[in-house]
């Protein structure tokens, strides 16, 4: 990343829609982390990462975020 900004190239091509150009980072403990991907249980990190924001937000993803 040069200037806070990541590689035009990195992560997947976006689906149909809206491309996802913002971009959140977390620093966390290894124990954290392991919690999670076992919440998660077989789905993507980000996944459900997604779902439990949304949920907290009170925020409904449309047919553009997925």
């Amino acid at each position: 990343m040069a200037n806070g900004q990541p590689k035009a190239n990195s992560g997947r091509p976006p689906n149909d829609g809206e491309a996802a150009l913002s971009w959140i980072q977390l620093r966390t403990t290894t124990r954290r982390k392991s919690a999670y991907v076992r919440a998660a249980n077989k789905r993507k990190l980000s996944e459900w990462v997604f779902e439990h924001l949304d949920k907290a937000a009170g925020y409904t993803p449309s047919t553009q975020d997925q």
